[in-house]
């Protein structure tokens, strides 16, 4: 039986590459079968506009869940959560013997969208908070804390790399700019900028060329040390794809101290953290890291901690055991 997996994630990733391909970390630790329902956004400007007026909710994707539940789905699992979250008590009312799954980030999100939560049969939660708070309202039992990731061979380097940068930039969602700017005006480093980190640094003359995920995966090859430069008002665990994409790739990874971030991943080895906004540690704390990538089998070290840590095969496991109660193996 089918799988109705809602991920719009992979459209926005899709959209942004060359040539349609998207890293499998991205798939939030469920491959689409062809029998699956593999549902997204559209992304034309009226239905853009509709879901913003319903609060997220994309009535495309619910009326196609509907129908692929109404006749032969096993279940439903919701990566890009607003696409339907407000409609999960209705999917459980209607098909009570469909499991439903999906993900929530924060601990105040659990209190955001409790009601619509507790009608999911599993919500697998990317903070220890937002597990925490889940334990506390009752659904301990429902609910799990999972490392995300994916198979590391995407990321293992097929043929050697010469390095060509000292730090790379790759993302700038809710990042701190201004400490990106004057790190750059330094010029301590060299600092590879992908295009649209380039765009938001005002640096475009300087950006590398990266059209999909196979060229970032190459960037991060190509660099010593990922900057993830945060700020310290940030809701979110942001940066976490950034980390977990350079540490697979064996590139150490120099992050805020502040930051929301599970410790499962600030602990691997190859992370260095400085002080929220302070330039002058960001510096050092960029020195200490090229040093030790320096060493001999560093890089080789880092990713082979992250791939044992970042396989992603306990959160396949927990989707196949929520989705698949005994008549469908993976």
């Amino acid at each position: 039986m089918s799988i109705v997996y809602v991920n719009s994630t992979l459209r926005a990733r899709r959209a942004m590459s060359n040539d349609g391909s998207t890293s499998p970390l991205h798939y939030w630790g469920y491959a689409p079968q062809p029998d699956d329902a593999l549902l997204t956004h559209r992304l034309n400007r009226w239905e853009i506009h509709l879901r913003h007026r319903l609060g997220g909710l994309d009535p495309s994707i619910f009326a196609a869940t509907l129908w692929r539940l109404g006749r032969d789905a096993a279940g439903t699992y919701v990566v890009s959560q607003p696409d339907l979250w407000q409609v999960f008590p209705l999917l459980k009312e209607l098909f009570p013997r469909r499991p439903l799954a999906t993900w929530v980030w924060m601990d105040w999100e659990v209190d955001l969208q409790f009601d619509r939560l507790r009608a999911c049969d599993h919500i697998f939660c990317l903070t220890p908070g937002a597990k925490q708070r889940l334990d506390e309202r009752g659904m301990s039992a429902r609910s799990s804390f999972v490392l995300w990731g994916c198979d590391p061979a995407y990321y293992r380097a097929t043929a050697p790399v010469p390095t060509e940068a000292d730090v790379i930039i790759s993302g700038m969602s809710q990042r701190d700019t201004a400490l990106a700017r004057a790190a750059l005006d330094t010029a301590r480093h060299r600092v590879l900028l992908t295009p649209v980190t380039a765009q938001i640094v005002g640096r475009p003359e300087a950006a590398t060329t990266v059209g999909n995920d196979t060229e970032l995966r190459r960037a991060y090859h190509r660099s010593r040390v990922c900057w993830i430069l945060l700020r310290a008002e940030d809701r979110y665990p942001s940066g976490l794809t950034n980390l977990i994409e350079s540490l697979l790739c064996g590139t150490a990874v120099v992050i805020a101290d502040r930051t929301l971030i599970p410790e499962p991943y600030l602990t691997l080895p190859g992370v260095f953290r400085y002080r929220t906004g302070d330039l002058t540690d960001l510096l050092a704390r960029t020195d200490e890291a090229l040093a030790w990538t320096r060493e001999p089998r560093a890089r080789a070290a880092i990713a082979a901690a992250a791939a044992e840590r970042l396989n992603g095969q306990e959160l396949s496991a927990a989707i196949a055991r929520t989705l698949d109660p005994g008549h469908r193996r993976r």
